[in-house]
């Protein structure tokens, strides 16, 4: 039986995150394939402990103390990330030339290396680039298995972000930092296509796999009658907050009051304000009865990379989308014939969401292009053949 180290260095019991919804997805194929996985995560992440025994998912998950620079969650490290780009700014300070940050502490190489020495992997199989250079403490250790690498997110790009005080050239230096930890793996799965374009120039020793997010397939019902109208669903993570807020203050006055809008996810906490039509979920843990009670879901972001796994979670359920570009980024096909509606600009947003509420027909065409787009391109059974490619040789 073939058995899998895999890290992951958060708790996954928040579904409204995509991250972790990948994750899950990850080790359900594990699972469907009769895998053994050992997981390491960190210290805090006993929810995920929970969640991926009681569902038969890993053999034993195995806690490292959490590094300083993760212990805070991505919206405070975003706003401490912008207040050093204004100190600088004000101080005519420029920053030494950035590297990929390399978050690999003591406690997670000796758990490790215990793990390593003690059982026979197949593969290890590492989650976002800033955890690589824990590959560099297998020297001396007999590993014949697959390295692989599942990238999750374009952390340049994330770092430019974050970091706007940074030039041209320490964008390049993070670039060329992130394709060096990159270069270690002997598979990198990229959840974009766009990614894989670009990495796969620069890493041609590796194999890479475009794998987006996939799920089982569902059964469909659509009810006569729905809860929402709307449904945003998302974490607090910055590029989630900016999108709703240009939502809530762009969109969202040219759009019918007499629909009904839900937000659900950790993003609500960043909304201050109370609106008319607006019901503020908070954290749902099953969001398949969101979905089931939606009529359309919405995109609203503005910046971002990887996928966005509610849009094609979205699909899933044949929920249609009305996005911006960014919704698209990681598909294979960006212009899609229907299933997702794309506007950049408020007035043209706001037009889809009148238009295809307010026209039962054009709704139920495009629940089913929704259908289409997700039988063909995120099944669970297309994405798992897929990752045999990478995983049927160890």
């Amino acid at each position: 039986m073939k058995r899998v180290l895999y890290f992951y260095p958060h708790k996954f019991a928040d579904l409204t995150d995509g991250a972790h919804t990948r994750v899950v997805t990850m080790l359900q194929y594990f699972k469907s394939q009769g895998f053994l996985v050992d997981m390491i995560s960190y210290e805090n992440a006993a929810l995920l402990s929970s969640y991926a025994v009681e569902n038969n998912l890993v053999e034993k998950i195995y806690y490292a103390d959490k590094p300083a620079e993760v212990k805070t969650n991505w919206f405070d490290r975003y706003i401490k990330s912008k207040f050093r780009s204004a100190r600088n700014r004000l101080l005519s300070k420029k920053e030494k030339p950035a590297l990929l940050p390399n978050w690999v502490n003591e406690s997670l190489i000796n758990i490790f290396l215990k793990l390593t020495a003690e059982k026979k992997y197949d593969a290890i199989l590492i989650t976002y680039a800033y955890w690589a250079e824990i590959l560099n403490h297998l020297n001396g250790i007999d590993f014949t298995g697959r390295k692989v690498i599942d990238t999750n997110d374009f952390l340049t790009l994330q770092q430019f972000y974050n970091h706007p005080e940074l030039d041209p050239s320490q964008i390049g230096s993070v670039f060329g930092s992130e394709i060096k930890q990159m270069q270690q793996f002997d598979d990198i799965i990229h959840i974009s296509y766009d990614e894989l374009l670009l990495f796969s120039n620069f890493i041609t020793k590796a194999r890479h796999h475009y794998i987006p997010q996939f799920f089982y397939q569902k059964p469909k019902s659509y009810p006569e009658s729905y809860k929402y109208d709307i449904l945003f669903i998302g974490s607090d993570n910055p590029h989630n907050v900016e999108g709703i807020n240009w939502f809530l203050n762009e969109v969202y006055p040219l759009v019918d009051k007499d629909f009904k809008i839900a937000l659900a996810g950790n993003v609500c906490r960043a909304i201050p304000f109370d609106y008319q039509n607006i019901l503020k979920l908070g954290f749902v843990e099953d969001t398949a009865q969101l979905f089931a009670a939606a009529r359309i879901t919405i995109c609203p972001l503005l910046k971002g990379s990887g996928m966005k796994v509610k849009v094609v979670e979205s699909l899933l359920y044949g929920v249609p989308v009305i996005s911006t570009s960014k919704g698209l980024d990681g598909f294979f096909n960006r212009n899609p014939a229907g299933g997702i509606l794309i506007a950049n600009l408020p007035a043209a947003f706001a037009g889809h969401i009148n238009n295809i509420l307010k026209n039962e027909k054009l709704l139920q065409e495009q629940r089913l292009q929704a259908e289409e787009i997700f039988n063909h391109n995120f099944s669970f059974a297309h994405n798992a053949q897929k990752l045999n490619q990478v995983f049927a040789a160890i």
